[in-house]
């Protein structure tokens, strides 16, 4: 039973990190995750399904002196709180997130780069420009938006969206919820 696990993960993390077929993996995630949740309590092992945790990403460490952990740490448990928890976890586990502070320069002259994320197969790492982000809206705007990065969202052509490229102040709290309802819906093929 246990080997079949091993092998069931293996062949998750070998389609993730492989594929451009963002969408087929995201159907063979939820198969694959209903599959091992079933033959988990098949097996009286339900409580297991809980600690396996296969195509999420935890947060593994927030160093943000100027801007602040705890305010770092807030803003992601309220996006998780918007569908119930499930979402934004903390310690170790598949792929961690580091949040840190970095003064970033935009490619173009004269624009200015408030965060970026480097999506790697190991880890992503969140950068946040302090120097620039200096309410709590904006953190909160730009910290959901790099989030989402680390779990594959790309960029929109909407100016009023999330996950525009460029930050906007018309950004409103139905998208922010929007966007916390798909992620949980694409990490676990359900909305509640």
């Amino acid at each position: 039973m246990f080997e079949f696990i091993k092998k069931l993960v293996f062949v998750h993390k070998y389609m993730y990190h492989t594929s451009k077929l963002y969408k087929v993996v995201t159907v063979l995630n939820a198969c694959l995750l209903s599959l091992l949740v079933a033959l988990l309590a098949a097996n009286g092992l339900t409580s297991c399904a809980t600690v396996i945790y296969i195509n999420g990403s935890y947060i593994q460490g927030i160093n943000l002196p100027t801007l602040g952990n705890n305010e770092a740490k807030a803003i992601l448990d309220g996006f998780n709180a918007k569908v119930d928890g499930g979402i934004v976890r903390y310690g170790r586990g598949y792929r961690p997130i580091v949040i840190k502070e970095q003064e970033l320069e935009h490619d173009e002259p004269g624009k200015i780069k408030l965060g970026q994320a480097r999506v790697l197969p190991d880890v992503c790492e969140i950068a946040l420009n302090p120097k620039y982000l200096n309410n709590y809206k904006d953190l909160r705007e730009v910290l959901i938006h790099e989030y989402l990065h680390c779990f594959n969202y790309g960029h929109t052509t909407n100016k009023n969206d999330l996950m525009y490229p460029e930050h906007g102040d018309n950004i409103s709290e139905e998208n922010i919820e929007y966007y916390a309802k798909e992620l949980k819906r694409r990490l676990y093929g359900r909305t509640k």
